[in-house]
């Protein structure tokens, strides 16, 4: 095994790193790996859509299942070295549009 190849842990192969920056163009779908650095999985459980890029930064629109509890969570600026971004565009295709509401009321106290 030379100096800059390493392997994972499960099979022996080499740890995924997802598209390469030159791959993430604004329009495409993908999905996102947990934070690098810290424990943060909050982009993980979605996909989303690439609004814009630069050499630093992805501007990420929330595309679902579903709708994010913070609505103001919707475009989320995302640091390229914490993160690694997956083709998700067969998975967007399967998304249906949400229809309603994302909550109801369900008693309003005097």
């Amino acid at each position: 095994m030379g100096p800059d190849t390493e392997k994972s842990n499960v099979g022996g192969s080499p740890p995924r790193t997802g598209l390469a920056c030159k791959e993430l163009t604004a329009g495409r779908f993908v999905t996102v790996s947990a934070n690098k650095h810290t424990a943060d999985r909050s982009l993980t459980d979605a996909i989303w859509q690439i609004m814009a890029c630069n050499e630093g930064h992805v501007l990420l629109k929330f595309l679902g299942p579903g709708q994010p509890l913070d609505p103001s969570r919707i475009r989320r600026l995302v640091p390229l070295n914490e993160h690694d971004f997956y083709d998700a565009g067969e998975l967007a295709t399967s998304i249906e549009p949400v229809s309603g509401p994302c909550a109801t009321i369900v008693r309003i106290r005097d």
